[in-house]
C-alpha cells in the first residue's frame, strides 16, 4: 500500500513500457518489506529537467537511468562519481538532500558476473566488440578493477580508439581498427565480449565475430539478454566456450543501485528468480 511514509524510485527513459526493471525492484522490496515503489517514468527530452526537479521535491531515494537520456541527464546533476565521469554516462541517481548524485552502475553488473559465475582471474586477454554505452561502461569498470589485457574494437574507429586511451590509464589497453580487427589474430584472447547490437531482435542472425576466430578462447559473453542466446553465443558454444549472456548483469546493477539507494545489501535471488520467470514466460 502507497501511503505518506513510501519510499520512491524509478526508471526514466523512453521507450520503457518493456522495462522488466520495475517488476524487478518492486519484486525485490516486497521480498524485503520494504514500504517503497518503483515507477516507470517515460517522457520527452525536453521533461527532463522537470522531471529531476519533482524528484528533489518528493520522497525519492533515487532512480535508474536509461536510453536515451543517460548522457543528457548529466547536466542536470549536482555531483557525479569519478566511474560515472570516466564511462561518460550515468544510469542510477541517488538523492541525498535536494542533491542529485549520478552513478554507473552497468560495468559494475558485468564484472560481477565475471567474477561470480566464471573463472575469472587477473591477467586474462579481454576483447571487447562495441565501444557504445554499455561497451564503455564495461570496458571502463574493468580496467579500474582488474589487471587485464584489454583489445577494444568498434566499426566506428575514433570511439573505439578513445575508450582504448581511457581505460589505457588503468592497464594495457589496445585500439584496433575495424580492418585490423578483420585480420586478428584471437589465439591469444581469452573472454570475448559482444556489446554490439549483433544478434538483438532485427539482426538475429548477426554475430560480430566470424566462428572460426573463436576457438582458441574460453568464454563468450553478450552483453543482451534477449533473446536468451544469440547467433554469437550459440557460435561460440559451437567452439566449445562458456557462454554467458546479460541476464546475471542486469540483477547484479540492479542490486548495486539498491544499495546506493538504501545502503543495505539486497537480496540477488530475489532479483534473479523475477529476471528469469520473465524471460522464460
Amino acid at each position: 500500500m502507497i501511503n505518506t511514509s513510501t519510499k520512491l524510485s524509478g526508471l526514466i527513459g523512453n521507450p520503457i513500457q518493456h522495462s522488466i526493471s520495475p517488476g524487478m525492484h518492486n519484486a525485490h522490496f516486497r521480498a524485503l518489506g520494504l514500504n517503497w515503489n518503483y515507477f516507470p517514468m517515460e517522457c520527452e527530452l525536453e521533461d527532463l529537467k522537470y522531471i529531476l526537479d519533482g524528484i528533489r521535491g518528493m520522497n525519492f531515494s533515487g532512480v535508474n537511468v536509461t536510453k536515451p537520456f543517460k548522457i543528457e541527464i548529466m547536466k542536470y546533476l549536482d555531483e557525479i562519481d569519478a566511474l560515472a565521469k570516466d564511462i561518460g554516462s550515468v544510469n542510477t541517481i541517488v538523492k541525498k538532500g535536494r542533491s542529485l548524485i549520478g552513478y554507473n552502475t552497468d560495468g559494475i553488473g558485468f564484472y560481477r558476473d565475471l567474477v561470480h559465475n566464471c573463472d575469472f582471474t587477473k591477467d586474462k586477454n579481454v576483447l571487447l566488440m562495441g565501444a557504445g554505452g554499455a561497451g564503455r561502461a564495461c570496458a571502463v569498470t574493468l580496467a579500474k578493477k582488474e589487471r587485464v589485457k584489454l583489445f577494444i574494437v568498434d566499426q566506428i574507429n575514433q570511439r573505439a580508439k578513445k575508450l582504448a586511451e581511457i581505460c589505457a590509464q588503468y592497464i594495457d589497453a589496445e585500439y584496433i581498427s575495424y580492418d585490423g580487427f578483420q585480420k586478428m589474430d584471437m589465439s591469444s584472447i581469452d573472454i570475448f565480449v559482444n556489446a554490439t547490437g549483433a544478434g538483438m531482435n532485427g539482426r538475429l542472425k548477426e554475430t560480430p565475430i566470424k566462428q572460426g576466430k573463436l576457438s582458441g578462447g574460453k568464454i563468450a559473453y553478450d552483453l543482451s539478454y534477449y533473446p536468451n542466446e544469440t547467433q554469437f553465443l550459440k557460435e561460440a558454444k559451437k567452439s566449445g566456450l562458456k557462454t554467458m549472456n546479460g541476464l546475471n548483469m542486469v540483477v547484479y546493477q540492479g542490486i548495486e543501485a539498491f544499495r546506493l539507494w538504501s545502503n543495505l545489501c539486497g537480496d540477488e535471488k530475489v532479483m534473479m528468480d523475477y529476471v528469469r520467470s520473465c524471460i522464460n514466460g
